[in-house]
């Protein structure tokens, strides 16, 4: 074994990568606190409408493209009691 080369700890690329990984997972981490956190403002928001007298429902509108389906979007849409719609959100 001659002419061997220790190599410095600080040459190691494992650490790096391994903050790079840690630095995703707490952004994807944060994106779904976040995303929970608008669900659940939503819910209660529809939870409010609903108590005061409101209809929600789901709407499923196709979209037609050169004569035929090329896509389905949802909507929640919440009316009052006089059929004015007070919400609608795409889903």
């Amino acid at each position: 074994m001659k002419d061997c080369v220790l190599k410095d700890s600080s040459d190691d690329h494992l650490p790096k990568e391994r903050a790079k990984q840690q630095k995703k997972s707490y952004k994807i981490r944060q994106e779904s606190q976040r995303e929970n956190s608008e669900t659940k403002a939503e819910d209660k928001k529809e939870a409010a409408l609903l108590r005061e007298g409101n209809k929600c429902y789901t709407q499923a509108l196709n979209v037609i493209s050169s004569g035929s389906v090329s896509g389905v979007y949802y909507w929640r849409i919440c009316k009052d009691k006089y059929g004015k719609i007070v919400s609608k959100k795409r889903l």
